[in-house]
């Protein structure tokens, strides 16, 4: 099974020098997903009205195979 990376950037990059094995990259993008639902979950309250969070996953040649991007903006109401 192919090892994927998951590089992650949150105004910070955290790089991932162990990887995973899932099977396909659909699994591995269904992983990156969770991951960034659940950081963001952790982060939301504490940063303030906006933040972005991105994963990319690699493959194991660390070559981009795909960037999993979530951006959140809150404005009061006028």
């Amino acid at each position: 099974m192919p090892r994927f990376f998951f590089d992650i950037s949150d105004g910070s990059d955290i790089v991932d020098d162990i990887g995973a094995v899932f099977p396909t990259l659909s699994d591995a993008r269904s992983e990156a997903i969770r991951t960034l639902t659940e950081i963001a979950s952790e982060r939301l309250p504490a940063n303030g009205p906006s933040m972005e969070l991105s994963i990319d996953v690699l493959d194991q040649h660390r070559m981009l195979l795909l960037r999993v991007r979530l951006a959140f903006s809150s404005q009061p109401e006028i």
